[in-house]
């Protein structure tokens, strides 16, 4: 994902989650979708979209946070630009 930096050592590292914890990826084209009216989703949106849905399969988190909602912003259709 994104450019990297052939030259640069990464360092891997196995970490193990306390049981009922949630880990989301997303790329920034989730983060910079925008509303109708130019209202950027961003990080707050998907913290809290994830927290409201913390119960639900993964599945169905990924459609929370993909599909058009007003309430990430009112009246709005979510669109990438």
């Amino acid at each position: 994902m994104g450019v990297v930096d052939v030259h640069r050592q990464y360092k891997q590292k196995a970490v193990q989650l306390p049981r009922n914890d949630t880990l989301t990826g997303f790329t920034d084209g989730v983060t910079e979708a925008r509303s109708a009216e130019g209202e950027f989703l961003g990080l707050a949106a998907i913290v809290a979209l994830g927290t409201r849905n913390v119960e639900k399969s993964a599945d169905e988190q990924a459609h929370c946070i993909s599909k058009p909602s007003s309430d990430i912003a009112p009246k709005a259709r979510m669109t990438t630009a």
